[in-house]
């Protein structure tokens, strides 16, 4: 993901002048969501409001939904305040509800589902989470998006040690991750490590939150994710 990163920001740096408005917008969104990756929010939030500004004025939609999603990424990562959150949120679901039909809409609709999810799961308000989540799976599954599910279930399973079910939940989380690495989803992967150390330590299992931090630590840093690497380090 480093190195990833630094390819985008030397392409951003030497982009000519004669590149098209379309293929500008896409060298921008994967620089805002390389920045991501490494955790360097403001870089990711910044390219992805220029890619924004652009798409809509070439009239492409998904683009400019693409950098709409990457913009409530960021907002969350900045801790910005739940209602404007909810509001960017449920703005994005508008826009992609007023996309032409295409594939592309559902697998953005399955991700602004989840991300409102999160918004009301960070708002203590676990069953309009739960119920948002599982909206998700449905269309992911009728819709074909399987590769969306693994992480709904992986926030489902969050709720689910939240409700107080934390072994169930742990095992549920560890078993995606272990099931996402081994297909390559590095993101997905990461996170669910991410996941079952600082849940583990919430519900006061400390052995599993060990095992958790060291395999998340060091599969971070085997593919260069700093961000869930930023999460564990302070957790050791």
């Amino acid at each position: 993901h480093r190195e990833a990163f630094e390819l985008c920001r030397r392409a951003i740096e030497n982009m000519p002048a004669t590149i098209s408005d379309e293929e500008k917008v896409k060298v921008l969104l994967l620089f805002s969501e390389a920045a991501g990756n490494v955790d360097r929010n403001a870089v990711m939030a910044d390219f992805a409001a220029r890619a924004r500004e652009l798409a809509l004025r070439i009239g492409h939609p998904f683009a400019a939904i693409e950098a709409l999603a990457n913009l409530t990424n960021s907002a969350r990562r900045h801790g910005q305040p739940i209602t404007a959150r909810r509001d960017l949120t449920r703005r994005l679901l508008n826009e992609i509800d007023a996309a032409p039909a295409d594939p592309m809409r559902d697998e953005f609709r399955i991700y602004g589902l989840q991300t409102l999810a999160l918004v009301e799961m960070d708002a203590s308000r676990f069953t309009e989470a739960r119920a948002l989540l599982m909206e998700g799976r449905e269309l992911s599954v009728r819709t074909n998006h399987s590769a969306e599910t693994p992480r709904l279930d992986q926030y489902i399973a969050q709720l689910d040690i939240i409700d107080g079910h934390a072994a169930e939940g742990l095992a549920t989380i560890r078993a995606i991750g272990e099931t996402v690495r081994a297909n390559g989803r590095e993101d997905t992967g990461v996170g669910c490590y991410r996941d079952v150390a600082m849940l583990a330590m919430r519900a006061m299992d400390f052995r599993e939150a060990s095992v958790g931090l060291a395999e998340g630590l060091r599969y971070a840093e085997s593919v260069e994710q700093t961000l869930c690497g930023h999460f564990l380090q302070p957790s050791e």
